[in-house]
Parts: C-alpha cells; sequence; structure tokens
C-alpha cells in the first residue's frame, strides 16, 4: 500500500482547527497560488530494464489511464457555499464572487504528454470570507515482465511552485491558510512498492511569501518473471485562504485532506 503523509494530515488537521475561531478580514486582498508539473513521456523515454537473471522483457499493457479531477469553493459568511467540482480530459472550474473573492483550479495532460495541476484562491479586501480550491492530474499505465527478473527505473524531472501575497494580520488577528504543491511518482507490484515525491508547502503569514523547487524524481523496484507493474505520475495543488467569523464546512477540508494524503514520503520539503 501507499505510504500516507502523516505530517501532513495532521498540518491540514491543524488549519482545520485554528480555522474555528473567529478572525478579522484582510484590508489588502490575499492571494494564493500553487502549480505542478511532471513530463509523461519524459518519464516513460527515461524507462531502463536491467537484467537480473534470463532475458527479460518489458511489455506496456495497451491501456492507459488518466484521471483529472478540480474543486472551487468560496462563500461569504451567512450564505450557502458556492460549489465547482469538473473532471475531464482538459479541463477549468471556477468559481467568483466578483471583487470580494475568486476560487481557481484547473489540470490538463497535453498530448506532448504534460502534466499541470494549477490551483488558486482570492479574498478581497475588507471582507470575512473563506475561498479554497485543489486540483490533481494523474496517470498510470501497467506492464508484464517476460524472459527472466528485472529491476526497473523510472526518473523525470518535476517543478512545484507556490506563492502567497497580501494583508495578512489586521488588528493583531491573522488570516489562515495553505498553500500546497506536489508531483509524485509511484511504481509497484504485489508485494513491494518505491515512491518519490517533489513537495512544498507555505502557511500564510509565515515566511518566505514564495517558493519553488526543480527536483529529478526516481523510482525503482525488482520485478520477477511473469509479475505485473504498475506505474503512476501524479501532480496535486490545493490553496485555502479563511477569514470568515464561521469554520470551514468539514466537507471542504477533507476534500484537500485526501488530495495530500496521496503524496510519497520518500522526499518531501518545507518552506521556512
Amino acid at each position: 500500500m501507499r505510504t500516507k503523509n502523516r505530517q501532513t494530515l495532521h498540518r491540514v488537521a491543524l488549519i482545520s482547527l485554528l480555522l474555528s475561531a473567529t478572525y478579522a478580514a484582510p484590508s489588502r486582498a490575499l492571494v494564493a497560488t500553487a502549480q505542478a508539473t511532471l513530463d509523461w513521456n519524459s518519464l516513460l523515454s527515461s524507462l531502463t530494464v536491467e537484467t537480473l537473471r534470463g532475458t527479460p522483457v518489458l511489455t506496456w499493457v495497451p491501456e492507459t489511464f488518466q484521471a483529472l479531477h478540480g474543486y472551487a469553493q468560496e462563500a461569504p459568511p451567512g450564505t450557502d457555499d458556492s460549489d465547482g467540482v469538473v473532471s475531464g480530459p482538459d479541463w477549468i472550474a471556477g468559481e467568483s464572487l466578483g471583487a470580494t473573492a475568486n476560487a481557481n483550479a484547473s489540470a490538463t495532460i497535453d498530448a506532448a504528454g504534460h502534466m499541470t495541476a494549477a490551483a488558486s484562491s482570492q479574498l478581497g479586501a475588507g471582507t470575512a470570507l473563506y475561498a479554497q480550491a485543489a486540483s490533481t492530474a494523474r496517470r498510470e499505465g501497467h506492464f508484464e515482465i517476460s524472459g527472466g527478473d528485472a529491476r526497473v527505473t523510472f526518473q523525470g524531472p518535476s517543478f512545484v511552485a507556490l506563492s502567497i501575497d497580501g494583508d495578512t494580520v489586521v488588528d493583531g488577528e491573522a488570516a489562515h491558510g495553505l498553500a500546497i504543491a506536489f508531483a509524485s511518482l509511484y511504481l509497484s507490484h504485489v508485494g513491494a512498492s518505491s515512491a518519490d515525491s517533489n513537495y512544498l508547502n507555505l502557511d500564510v503569514g509565515v515566511p518566505p511569501s514564495s517558493g519553488d523547487a526543480n527536483e529529478l524524481l526516481l523510482v525503482t523496484l525488482d520485478f520477477t518473471e511473469g509479475s505485473v507493474g504498475y506505474f503512476e505520475a501524479m501532480t496535486n495543488t490545493w490553496v485555502a485562504l479563511d477569514v470568515r467569523p464561521v469554520p470551514v464546512p468539514a466537507a471542504a477540508w477533507m476534500f484537500g485532506s485526501a488530495l495530500v494524503a496521496a503524496v510519497g514520503v520518500a522526499r518531501r520539503r518545507r518552506l521556512s
């Protein structure tokens, strides 16, 4: 089974708890953005099959699965939430309350295999609101090993970036929120797995206000003759801002928690 990123989930739970208190609205617009990218074709071209016994051959199962999902939500206090959930081959989801609050999410896998997930949230000046967006782009494939035993390796570049800008403290009260971006690889067969990820997170009101990371991801695993392998590449983003006098709905935070739970713990980085 995939290893859960417990540290990230604990952080999300803490942010959710903090958001149950009363906060003042920002006097200057607060904006958070996140982006994560991978290149599926580059990952496939990097594939190496090292012979451990016999003359192993890797054969891809013809079907390749890909999925794109997103979520955008924002609302003023005392009103029903405004939700947008979209999935498809190439999409952009957005919700807007004019200058008051905006939430946008997008995910694409283009013909060249570039996988991009992006999300942004904005709260206008002088309002007590929340806004959040999340997105994921995922692609996976299966293969079979015949003719012998082999060590299979995938590697490729990844990029993640975050930024938070605007007024985060008003009259001693702080706006709260979190921005997360990660790209991850996962390779497995029955009984064993290998995972690697490029991960960043940034808290509202905690310097620095931006950051990015280029990182080479690598997964490798030994396969015996006749075994079936599973390979997955995934990009995820989540941004959430809150300065409302009422808590964020539990279901909304659970959605973000589900996204960040998927990241592998082989490699993680925190902005500090």
